[in-house]
């Protein structure tokens, strides 16, 4: 029943309620500097598998740049994801300004 769902942590409405999901991450924040900025390497897999249907899976590989004590922070990232039989690659470029 519902409050069954709810007391296990699921969710009940419009998006379809999960067995499980969970994200992994590790980064470091090199201690020296270069130039303006610190590199931030970063790897986060996440895995979620609904009720219905197929579990899907992402595993990123990311280096950062971060700038003036998080003023702003560039990357350059790599995406593998999976759901079901499906399966994609991604390199993307993102900038981020906090100031």
């Amino acid at each position: 029943g519902l409050l069954d769902r709810t007391a296990r942590g699921r969710h009940e409405g419009d998006n379809e309620p999960f067995d499980y999901s969970y994200l992994l991450l590790a980064s470091y924040l090199t201690p020296g500097k270069i130039g303006p900025g610190k590199l931030q390497p970063l790897v986060r897999f996440q895995q979620a598998k609904p009720d219905v249907g197929d579990t899907s899976s992402s595993l990123e590989a990311q280096l950062g740049y971060v700038i003036a004590a998080y003023a702003a922070r560039l990357a350059l990232g790599y995406q593998y994801t999976e759901l079901g039989g499906e399966k994609g690659n991604a390199i993307y470029l993102g900038a981020q300004f906090m100031k």
